[in-house]
C-alpha cells in the first residue's frame, strides 16, 4: 500500500521516507555506528535527488542538507576523499538557493 501510494504521488508521500532515512543516518552515527550510517545516508540523498529533479523549488534544500548529512557519515567512516564530493555539491546547492533570495 506505501509503494502505491509513493508511486502514484511521490511529492506528497515521498519526502517522509527521505526524511526518516536521514534521521537513521544521523542516530546511527551518534551511537558510533558510522558503517551502518552510509547506507540511510545514501538512500536518503537519493530518494532526495529524485524529488529535487521533479520539483526543484521544492526539494532542493532538502537535497542539500541530506548530501551534507552523507559527507558527515563518510568522513566519520575515514572516507574523507569520497566525502568531497557531497560536501560540493551541497556547497553549490546552497549557493544557488541563497543566489535566488
Amino acid at each position: 500500500m506505501a509503494r502505491q501510494l509513493i508511486m502514484t504521488d511521490p511529492d506528497v508521500h515521498l519526502p517522509a521516507p527521505a526524511s526518516s532515512l536521514t534521521t537513521l543516518s544521523r542516530l546511527l552515527a551518534r551511537t558510533a555506528q558510522p558503517d551502518a550510517a552510509l547506507e540511510p545516508a545514501r538512500e536518503a540523498a537519493g530518494l532526495w535527488r529524485g524529488l529535487a529533479a521533479a520539483a526543484p523549488g521544492k526539494f532542493l534544500p532538502d537535497l542539500a542538507g541530506s548530501l551534507t548529512n552523507l559527507a558527515n557519515a563518510l568522513a566519520e567512516t575515514g572516507q574523507l576523499t569520497a566525502a568531497l564530493e557531497p560536501a560540493r555539491e551541497a556547497v553549490r546547492l546552497f549557493r544557488g538557493l541563497n543566489a535566488h533570495r
